[in-house]
């Protein structure tokens, strides 16, 4: 048994490439994919780890002018809590939005948020998750849980503090 501590003061990268693992070994579908495959569909499954538990689920804007959304009138100087997690679980984008799938495309998920407030580490932590996902796999095809991940006991950023892996 391995046990691997993450640290999420690194990057956000290390919590998206953490839940994302996380949430595809608990399902033994997800699962067979990686181990079949990883090499293959590294790029649609590290867009759905973003999706599916992105490390950043909520953010807070202020309005610098009064306008609408979804008809609430919100005004100037007023704050909004954006939910990323809710959103990237949105049905009227996603089919199966509550599905966990690794081959999903397209996936228009905002885990890296959107428009002017896009991530600009995004490139970098695509290039990380895509370099390690394959890498991972290949050294520890057998790779399992060996026990009910830590998670770290906050809202806004997501991750674990500790997962327990069996090789």
């Amino acid at each position: 048994m391995c046990v691997i501590t993450l640290d999420s003061k690194v990057s956000g990268s290390v919590n998206a490439f953490g839940n994302g693992m996380v949430a595809a070994l608990q399902r033994p579908d997800q699962t067979a994919l990686l181990r079949e495959n990883s090499r293959g569909i590294t790029n649609t499954a590290l867009e759905e780890f973003m999706r599916f538990d992105a490390p950043l689920h909520l953010f807070e804007r202020t309005a610098t002018a009064d306008t609408e959304v979804g008809g609430v009138q919100i005004k100037e100087g007023q704050k909004i809590a954006a939910l990323i997690g809710s959103a990237n679980r949105d049905e009227s984008v996603f089919s199966a939005p509550e599905t966990m799938d690794l081959t999903r495309d397209p996936n228009p998920h905002i885990g890296f948020g959107a428009g002017i407030h896009f991530c600009l580490g995004a490139p970098l932590a695509r290039l990380e998750m895509s370099v390690s996902l394959p890498a991972l796999w290949e050294k520890y095809p057998a790779m399992q849980l060996a026990s009910e991940p830590v998670r770290r006991p906050t809202f806004v950023l997501r991750g674990y503090e500790s997962v327990a892996i069996s090789a």
